[in-house]
């Protein structure tokens, strides 16, 4: 017996994780109340690439799961 999550349950908690990394670095580039410096700007504009390639990832292989 396997002790490891189904492929499905994992995908919907990394989907999950990922959408919310989406929407926390949305908010922090929608609500600054100062301009950040180029390196913190270049951060989150990776990290919200990232966290929505994730997303996507996990979405295609949930809905291809069994």
């Amino acid at each position: 017996m396997s002790s490891r999550a189904p492929v499905k349950s994992r995908m919907l908690r990394t989907a999950l994780l990922s959408a919310g990394i989406v929407v926390w670095q949305i908010y922090e580039l929608v609500s600054a109340t100062e301009a950040p410096s180029q390196s913190v700007l270049t951060l989150h504009y990776i990290l919200l690439a990232l966290g929505a390639i994730s997303l996507a990832g996990s979405l295609i292989v949930y809905l291809r799961a069994d």
